[in-house]
């Protein structure tokens, strides 16, 4: 799973490394789009915060989210393991999340195994939120 996650996230372009350090600490948002071999598809919001070591991720409209820690770069990606600390039951634990800079925009790719589904994945492109006071 690993190769599918690099080739769709690394096919479109520039180093993301160096961008990902300088944006360390953004929280970024967008809509996740998660298609499932029976032909539905489900969209549904996102928001996370990351930075070199890790972050947190949420999913508001399933109320689950949680931790990120930092596994590895592979290229322009950057791969985390997401451990869900509220909404165990209604979202699928122990993830990864690829994510890679473009432009000013994020990148993401979410891969896991969930019980009749043991490939699931989710995309999508998320933007820098702005900071609040």
């Amino acid at each position: 799973m690993p190769a599918l996650l690099l080739a769709a996230c690394v096919a479109i372009g520039a180093p993301a490394l160096p961008a990902l350090a300088q944006k360390a600490g953004s929280t970024w948002r967008g809509q996740v789009l998660q298609p499932y071999p029976d032909g539905k598809t489900e969209i549904y919001p996102v928001r996370m915060t990351i930075g070199d070591a890790g972050g947190t991720i949420d999913y508001p409209t399933l109320s689950c989210g949680g931790t990120l820690t930092r596994l590895r770069a592979i290229g322009d990606v950057v791969e985390y393991r997401e451990k869900l600390t509220y909404g165990v039951s209604r979202c699928v634990d122990n993830g990864t999340v690829g994510v890679r800079i473009k432009g000013r925009l994020l990148l993401w790719h979410w891969t896991g195994e969930a019980a009749g589904y043991p490939d699931d994945g989710a995309s999508a492109v998320l933007k820098e939120a702005p900071l609040t006071n």
